[in-house]
């Protein structure tokens, strides 16, 4: 998919990428911009990500190297990252 102006959003899935290159691991983009995505209408101004249990914490380590920011760690798993 090509952008012509990236926005918060294309910038924020290009850390994404980035991040998943870097720790050599999937993400799964679920929520209201997978929705969008697959042509269904949804409202959102986040990006709800599903990483695997076993890469959280590389997840979390390597993703101020790419512009995003680690709001809030929990015990549950539920992190919040802001770009």
């Amino acid at each position: 998919m090509t952008h012509s102006e990236p926005n918060r959003f294309t910038r924020a899935f290009d850390a994404l990428d980035k991040v998943a290159k870097a720790i050599d691991a999937p993400l799964a983009i679920v929520g209201g911009m997978a929705a969008i995505r697959y042509g269904y209408p949804a409202m959102t101004d986040d990006i709800d990500v599903v990483a695997s249990r076993d890469s959280l914490d590389l997840l979390l380590n390597h993703a101020p190297r790419f512009g995003l920011r680690v709001q809030w760690r929990s015990q549950s798993g539920w992190h919040t990252l802001s770009f």
